[in-house]
């Protein structure tokens, strides 16, 4: 129940950034704010679910940048799904972590060959690198699918998904009719992710629910020296971020 978007100018560039609209329901506990883990062959940033400890965005010090977006299939019901892992099924934000601890999507994407996949409810992985096209992990429906330079915004959403996939995809493709051949600004998408369009609801991008809101926002910046992590713990039209947190790049 998420929504991505991001600049990234593909294999021209060596700076990018990621924009990351986390919804969940409120019968979650509330999330850890990003920290820097040294634990593992790379340093990376991420906030923490405290629910099954793992993440669903994170930044490492090569500059991949892994976020998740649970998948859902149309049966399903936000009020039913269960929070955390199950008895038969890993987390997937233990997945994120993992990912996080590669220096190339080259990496992830074996990485993500190798693990027992049956074991996770269904998925899609963005990641991103410097000078490298983004791509998207699916795991749905028994079925692997990795597709280089997926389209903005990836969305998800455990109630009504293709309602609310359709409309946050409308939105987008009505602010920014030319963005294919003119991107948008770091500005304009973080208005996007801000949005009540058509009206303050479970379909727009800030989402509104009875039993579910938007939780966080998470604004990544990679260039060539840092990695930059600004997040901002509640409503984004309301709550202040959090001061950033800042790593410097591996040098290989």
């Amino acid at each position: 129940m998420c929504t991505a978007t991001w600049l990234h100018p593909g294999e021209d560039g060596r700076e990018y950034q990621v924009f990351f609209s986390r919804d969940e329901l409120d019968v979650r506990a509330v999330a850890d704010p990003p920290a820097v883990v040294t634990t593992g062959p790379l340093r990376y940033v991420a906030p923490s679910d405290p629910d099954a400890g793992g993440t669903w965005i994170g930044v490492n010090e090569a500059g991949i940048t892994v976020a998740l977006l649970n998948r859902y299939r149309p049966e399903d019901h936000a009020t039913t799904s269960s929070v955390g892992p199950s008895n038969d099924t890993i987390s997937r934000g233990l997945l994120v972590r993992k990912a996080l601890r590669v220096e190339c999507t080259e990496e992830l994407t074996e990485l993500i060959e190798a693990e027992p996949l049956d074991r996770y409810r269904p998925f899609d992985l963005l990641c991103f690198q410097p000078a490298k096209r983004p791509l998207r992990i699916r795991w749905f429906e028994g079925r692997l699918s990795i597709r280089p330079s997926p389209r903005m915004p990836q969305t998800s959403s455990s109630y009504r998904a293709g309602a609310v996939i359709e409309n946050r995809i409308a939105v987008f493709n009505r602010r920014f009719p030319r963005a294919a051949r003119t991107p948008p600004t770091d500005r304009e998408l973080e208005a996007y992710h801000r949005s009540h369009d058509p009206n303050r609801s479970a379909l727009s991008v800030y989402m509104h629910r009875r039993d579910a809101h938007t939780h966080s926002f998470s604004r990544i910046s990679v260039d060539e020296e840092n990695v930059v992590f600004v997040y901002v713990p509640g409503n984004p039209c309301e709550t202040a971020p959090r001061a950033p947190v800042i790593m410097r790049r591996l040098r290989r």
